[in-house]
């Protein structure tokens, strides 16, 4: 997964009214029921 498509993901998951605006920890969560890559628990998002 590039980095600009898991920027995506991020902002999807963190900030649309669908998924709520949740904690980092929420967020990861939500995104490895469907998702992942080497080094996803190593995101560092803002």
């Amino acid at each position: 997964m590039s980095p600009d498509e898991v920027i995506q993901l991020l902002n999807f998951y963190h900030f649309t009214a669908v998924c709520g605006h949740s904690s980092v920890s929420t967020t990861l969560a939500k995104i490895s029921q469907h998702y992942t890559w080497n080094g996803i628990k190593d995101v560092e998002y803002i």
